[in-house]
């Protein structure tokens, strides 16, 4: 038997250890933060497509409207012969969207809030060939978090997102 031991050395020991904390660590921020990250991720995604919907409306001179539901959100032009939705399986970005578990929103219009099962043949907002829009404020919430996200559009046309933090108590 020669004179080396066998085993790890303090600083091996201590090398793993970090890895470990490491890993666990990038673990526990992922799943602790679900709820927030994918409110988040959905308040931007909302806020990229009435931007999308608005953008296409000015470049092909047809009024955009999108309806919020219980179950999801859709898009569609505003036609001479009514309101024609985009697709399901039209591969466009503005196909409609269902809103993830736990996800639930309030929609107004004038302050007032608006019954998203009112004439569901209808856009609930529109944004014209000008650029202009329907004034409006989406709340989005999540049942697993405190943080709720606020979209707000002007009548130019001009989105507003920020997140609404409950009070300290």
């Amino acid at each position: 038997m020669n004179g080396r031991q066998r085993g790890l050395s303090l600083i091996e020991l201590l090398v793993v250890l970090a890895v470990v904390g490491a890993v666990l660590g990038a673990i526990s921020l992922s799943l602790g933060s679900r709820p927030e990250r994918l409110l988040e991720n959905t308040a931007r995604r909302v806020e990229a497509l009435i931007g999308l919907a608005c953008e296409r409306a000015v470049l092909t001179g047809l009024d955009m409207g999108w309806r919020f539901e219980p179950e999801g959100w859709r898009f569609g032009f505003l036609r001479p012969d009514g309101w024609q939705e985009v697709g399901e399986d039209s591969g466009d970005e503005l196909r409609p969207r269902r809103w993830e578990q736990g996800m639930a929103f309030d929609l107004r219009r004038d302050g007032l809030l608006v019954d998203p099962a009112a004439d569901p043949l209808q856009p609930q907002l529109l944004c014209v060939a000008s650029g202009e829009m329907t004034p409006f404020e989406l709340e989005l919430r999540h049942a697993g978090s405190a943080v709720r996200w606020r979209l707000q559009g002007e009548a130019d046309g001009a989105l507003t997102l920020e997140p609404i933090t409950p009070a300290p108590r």
